[in-house]
């Protein structure tokens, strides 16, 4: 019975630390990868707003000079 538990505990604990360790490496893959991936949306976006208005059309930025209308 003291060997089951032992058995247990070791599994739970080795469980324990595999996800502790995955958890991290999501996180810091996460952290290392925001800015190019919001870059890369942008660039997307853009590319996108491209295909319908020639770009010397165009004398301001985009994705900053916006207005935000509220329903009544």
């Amino acid at each position: 019975m003291v060997k089951l538990n032992r058995n247990i505990f070791i599994s739970a604990a080795i469980l324990g630390i595999f996800g502790i360790l995955g958890a991290a490496l999501v996180a810091f893959t996460w952290n290392a990868t925001a800015e190019r991936i919001a870059l890369n949306q942008q660039q997307a976006f853009l590319r996108n707003v491209f295909k319908l208005i020639r770009r010397d059309q165009i004398d301001n930025d985009l994705l900053k000079d916006v207005i935000t209308i509220h329903s009544p």
